[in-house]
């Protein structure tokens, strides 16, 4: 490419605005409550994050329950803990500037992944990143998947740049921790890997040449194996993790086969950033006229764990954010191929294409903070809020009685709103009890409406009674 079109493409303007929209909008939600989609995974971690900082009478491996709940190694709740101790922050504000952090690693070593594959590609992948409401909103969550996708891509990185052993074992140990937090992300990024090797052999060579490799793969094992061994002991059963109820985990064939999980794959893959259409005829091209063994690691990682995973994936969207982070970076290649067109005739002197390619970075810029400011919320963003009343008053309370019938009996969700452990009993068998049941507990919280506490409301410090809810908290 001729000198003058090479500085046309200096980004670095365009990168931080893309970076700093993100960044707004992660800490930004700080205010927030914790919210759905997936409230109820979100609470387990809450509860770990609680635990760790000794909140209350909250200890480590329990959710709002009291209940032993160990869904990862909780190396991320336990960082959050410890920093906010550190910092003297709230714990849900230090989870988001934690996150923060987690989401530039993700975004700048993805920029780096996708200028070693192809050139002049991180800019897009930047974009896709920034603008997704799907990684945008978990980000903005305390789950610990945001560390493991962060580890990951973090060893992802350093393998495609470097063959050095010290950095070859750093990788492995990178993807070591990511397996022990979360084991089915670095999955992935193994499988893209040693697709992406078996792709580069040269024939006539020795396999044996290829035996570093060995290293980064047997570590992520070992963290998977030693994630496993964990969960079994710290829940005490003769079997954890996805040992505990393999049908749970991987399904059935007739699953994988059905109009359901084909659909269900597309519609989550665009709907995680719906620029990705303007991605789709460069990936085409690219696949059947440019290099398809470039594309393949890519579909073979993603489809990987649809396909090991197929449960999960259909009832949780967060386990799609190594396949989609990957999507992203070939999709940006996509949109790299149908860029080169006009980099071409730059470099014949049109004046029209400059004129368009001088317009690029400019409407990158502008239409970044549009698209995340009106592009659909995963997640509600509330500052003042019934739970956010609720939990200021129970601050001194250790537990509530939450009476419900719409909730699953093991839905620790309510407890992530109100940061308190509970109690669950049907309105049935309050109503049948509803004085003794007063008279035994300090605080109770009601799903609906109870006549019969309605008539306590004078023996109350204070009653709430909004958002379709019922709060009571007597004085000591």
């Amino acid at each position: 490419m001729m000198q003058k079109a090479s500085e046309f493409f200096n980004n670095e303007r365009t990168i931080i605005i893309l970076l700093l929209v993100a960044s707004f909008y992660i800490v930004g939600s700080s205010y927030a409550d914790i919210s759905e989609p997936h409230l109820w995974r979100k609470a387990d971690a809450y509860s770990q994050i609680l635990g760790w900082a000794g909140f209350k009478d909250f200890v480590p491996f329990q959710n709002f329950l009291g209940k032993t709940a160990v869904y990862d190694i909780p190396v991320y709740e336990y960082l959050i803990a410890k920093l906010s101790a550190l910092t003297f922050s709230d714990l849900l504000v230090t989870t988001k500037y934690l996150n923060l952090f987690f989401f530039l690693v993700v975004a700048l070593t993805g920029y780096s992944i996708s200028e070693t594959l192809r050139q002049e590609t991180g800019i897009y992948y930047l974009f896709l990143l920034c603008t997704s409401r799907f990684f945008l909103h978990y980000y903005a969550a305390p789950i610990p998947d945001d560390m493991s996708l962060a580890l990951s891509m973090a060893g992802l990185a350093i393998l495609l740049k470097s063959r050095n052993i010290k950095f070859i074992v750093l990788a492995g140990a990178l993807w070591l921790v990511a397996a022990l937090i979360k084991s089915p992300i670095p999955f992935i990024f193994v499988v893209f890997f040693s697709t992406r090797l078996l792709l580069q052999h040269v024939r006539g060579t020795a396999l044996s040449s290829h035996a570093w490799a060995a290293i980064p793969i047997s570590l992520a094992l070992v963290g998977a194996i030693a994630a496993e061994r964990g969960r079994m002991l710290i829940m005490s059963t003769n079997v954890g993790g996805f040992a505990q109820d393999p049908s749970f985990y991987f399904g059935t064939l007739d699953r994988r086969f059905s109009l359901e999980f084909w659909t269900t794959m597309t519609h989550r893959a665009f709907s995680a950033n719906r620029a990705l259409a303007a991605c789709v005829p460069g990936l085409v091209y690219l696949t059947f006229r440019g290099s398809f063994r470039t594309v393949l690691p890519f579909a073979v990682a993603f489809l990987s764990g649809w396909l090991v995973f197929a449960p999960l994936y259909l009832q949780s969207d967060y386990y799609q954010l190594p396949g989609t982070i990957l999507l992203f970076i070939v999709a940006a290649m996509g949109a790299q191929i149908s860029a080169e067109f006009l980099m071409k005739k730059i470099d014949a002197g049109d004046t029209s294409a400059w004129k368009l390619l001088r317009a690029r970075n400019l409407v990158l810029a502008v239409l970044a903070p549009l698209v995340v400011i009106y592009m659909p919320k995963l997640g509600e963003f509330h500052g003042t809020s019934f739970s956010k009343s609720v939990t200021y008053a129970l601050r001194d309370v250790d537990h509530v009685m939450f009476v419900d019938d719409q909730y699953l009996v093991t839905d620790p969700a309510i407890g992530a709103q109100i940061a308190t452990k509970f109690t669950r009993i049907s309105t049935v068998a309050f109503e049948g009890n509803c004085a003794s049941l007063i008279a035994a507990n300090r605080a109770i919280l009601v799903n609906g409406y109870s006549a019969c506490l309605a008539k306590y409301k004078s023996s109350a410090s204070t009653f709430i009674e909004d958002d379709g809810k019922q709060f009571y908290l007597r004085a000591k």
